[in-house]
């Protein structure tokens, strides 16, 4: 016995190291998770993104396509188990459900990101499985039923987003274990039935997104704890009440108690039935960057304090009843704004002096109101930043002011249904952002995620721009009294989707140079006075699909090739009495075949009378050299005769000589 005794040193030494290699134990791990996810790819109908899920690749699962490993926490005793800890896949084409996913293989996941696919089908329970998970993001895809109770198992979720999917049901009243969230987006889903009052115990929320559903607020507790919220979304929620009994209160009735909320940056209530007036309230909230209580039923003045806020960038009230002018600032401090929507309310007066001091503006929406008075010069220079600026529908006189074409940063001018007069602005060529198709789908300037929209009439149609905003260029001057031909310059505006000039008295012709417009896809000059032909150069536009010159004094064959085969609508081209030519069933004769474009019948007239000034100019001349030439020979022939005296005796011996010959 006493021979082997050595040997149990050894034998405890070779336990212990054999316990401390990693091999095995990782072995068995990453192949476990590889092949729960390689069988959740084979459910898929479409995972060509997930190409690099093999077995075959030398450190699977760890070096495929979305996939993150990590150690777990190392331990004195045993080894550091290699893991899948993050499952990023946002907007990677997946077609299929998360059902045949086995989240119980994936104990060490914190990340889980599948926003944007195209997963339909449950929100499996047995998510629960995923204890360490801290961020969760099934957001924009199809998803169905109900969001499952085990949900609150997931006790270590920092980040839960599940918008714009179509769960249905109530929110689950085990919400409130989630005691670590932060980032809480249920918006944009079927959700019914009463916000469970535990979702109150979430004390370190910081932003709530309930928006889009079909849920019950219980006002006014349901905000009472949530001190560290910095954005709060409950917009399309049906909220009623007025706000000065919601927010100031009255006897025997709670209000809400956003004094207990310093923190809020960001407040959105649009798309409810609030009513009453604008609560000076608001002033107090030295946080808010941006508001949004549009689509309501609000009806009063904007309060003078409201521009006073020192951290506000963004304020939409559009779609209410207000009224009055824009108030000027009582201390001559203005919010460094960004973003100002007024539109479809009841506002008067002239275009608010209060903004000349906004310099960020990036946005400024005043469409559909009562505004009126010139539109004032100050705007191209105070406004350095601006991208889309929309009068429409107001009452703004006069001319257009040039000093708009400074505006290098606008790419939507909408000027549509006002009483302006006088010519479109040459310098409108010299809008710079307009020159070149707009690629970047965020308008610079803002720092908001948070889409806003604007109402833009597009191939005759009002629709409302929100998603792809930024990428919109065009120009809307219609349903004006502007007079005058359509200055070339306009031409130079390659970048232009939309064009619509309509509904003024401008005259001469369509530039020839219109197919250098080469991203436009709308073009509406219909109800002006346009004559002449329409150029031949129209058909370079490849992107133009739709087109409006009716009712003007056009004439001359329609050109045709390329894209305006496709625009084959006859009232496109109605009221145009000398027009021929597919799609009309008036055919054109061999005079009109060979009309020349131009640019218009002013131009034409003037080309056509040039040519013809040209060659009475050519016959003056022609007529006057033969004129002089004679005078000139007639004079040198007869000067030789009075000077030369024997060339006068032969002249007159040969006229003697011809006589006599005549006479016999």
């Amino acid at each position: 016995m006493q021979l082997h005794l050595p040997l149990l040193p050894l034998l405890f030494l070779f336990l212990f190291l054999s316990s401390l290699s990693p091999t095995k134990s990782t072995t068995t791990t990453t192949q476990t998770q590889a092949q729960a996810l390689l069988s959740w790819k084979s459910s898929l109908s479409n995972s060509t993104s997930l190409l690099s899920w093999s077995l075959a690749s030398p450190a699977a699962p760890c070096d495929w396509f979305g996939v993150t490993c990590r150690p777990d926490q190392p331990s004195a005793v045993t080894a550091d188990i290699y893991a899948v800890a993050k499952l990023n896949l946002p907007a990677a084409g997946l077609n299929g459900t998360l059902v045949g996913l086995n989240f119980s293989s994936l104990p060490y996941l914190t990340t889980l990101n599948f926003s944007r696919n195209a997963l339909t089908g449950p929100l499996p329970r047995t998510v629960s499985a995923l204890t360490r998970l801290a961020y969760l993001d099934l957001g924009m895809n199809g998803l169905t039923g109900s969001i499952p109770e085990e949900i609150g198992g997931l006790i270590n979720l920092v980040e839960l987003n599940l918008v714009y999917n179509s769960f249905t049901g109530p929110i689950p009243h085990t919400i409130g274990r989630l005691s670590r969230l932060s980032v809480l987006h249920f918006g944009s889903n079927n959700l019914t039935g009463m916000i469970p009052q535990e979702i109150s115990d979430l004390g370190s929320l910081s932003v709530l997104n309930l928006s889009s559903n079909s849920l019950i607020v219980p006002i006014p507790s349901f905000v009472a704890n949530f001190s560290q919220l910095a954005s709060l979304d409950l917009s399309g929620l049906n909220l009623r009440g007025r706000m000065e009994e919601l927010f100031v209160g009255r006897a025997g009735l709670k209000r809400w108690n956003f004094s207990s909320l310093p923190n809020m940056q960001y407040l959105f209530l649009r798309d409810n039935y609030l009513s009453g007036r604008l609560p000076p309230f608001f002033c107090t909230m030295n946080s808010l960057r941006a508001l949004d209580l549009s689509r309501n039923q609000l009806s009063s003045e904007i309060p003078s304090c409201w521009w006073e806020m020192k951290a506000l960038q963004m304020m939409i009230l559009e779609s209410n009843h207000l009224s009055g002018r824009v108030p000027l600032s009582s201390n001559g401090i203005t919010p460094p704004l960004l973003s100002l929507h007024l539109a479809n309310n009841s506002m008067t007066g002239e275009f608010p002096l209060a903004l000349e001091s906004c310099k960020e503006l990036v946005i400024l929406d005043l469409g559909d109101n009562k505004f009126v008075g010139d539109i004032p010069t100050w705007v191209g220079d105070s406004f350095p930043s601006l991208k889309i600026l929309r009068l429409r529908s107001n009452m703004f006189r006069g001319v257009i002011p040039p000093q708009l074409s400074r505006l290098g940063k606008l790419q939507l001018l909408d000027l549509a249904h006002n009483n302006l007069t006088g010519r479109i602005p040459s310098s409108f060529g010299n809008l710079t952002a307009m020159a070149k198709r707009q690629q970047v789908a965020v308008l610079d300037g803002s720092q908001f995620t948070y889409m806003e929209s604007i109402m833009i009439v597009w191939k005759g149609a009002e629709l409302s721009f929100q998603q792809n905003l930024a990428l919109v260029t065009g120009i809307d001057l219609s349903s004006n009294s502007l007079s005058q031909a359509i200055p070339t310059e306009l031409t130079n505006l390659s970048g232009l989707l939309f064009l619509n000039l309509s509904g003024n008295h401008l005259t001469g012709g369509i530039p020839r140079k219109v197919g250098n417009l080469e991203w436009l896809e709308s073009l509406d000059l219909s109800n002006n006075r346009l004559s002449g032909a329409i150029p031949s150069s129209i058909t370079n536009l490849s992107f133009l699909s739709f087109l409006n010159v009716s009712n003007n004094m056009l004439s001359g064959r329609i050109p045709v090739g390329n894209q305006m085969q496709t625009l084959d609508n006859i009232m496109s081209y109605a009221g145009n009495e000398g027009l021929c030519g597919a799609p009309l069933k008036q055919q054109c004769s061999n005079d009109e075949d060979q009309a020349p474009s131009s640019e218009g019948d002013s131009v034409h007239r003037l080309s056509r009378d040039g040519d013809h000034e040209d060659e009475e100019h050519e016959n003056i001349w022609f007529y006057g050299f033969v004129g002089l030439g004679y005078s000139f020979g007639f004079w040198l022939f007869f000067g030789i005769l009075v000077f030369k005296r024997s060339w006068r005796l032969a002249y007159v011996h040969f006229i003697d000589h011809s006589i006599c010959r005549i006479r016999s």
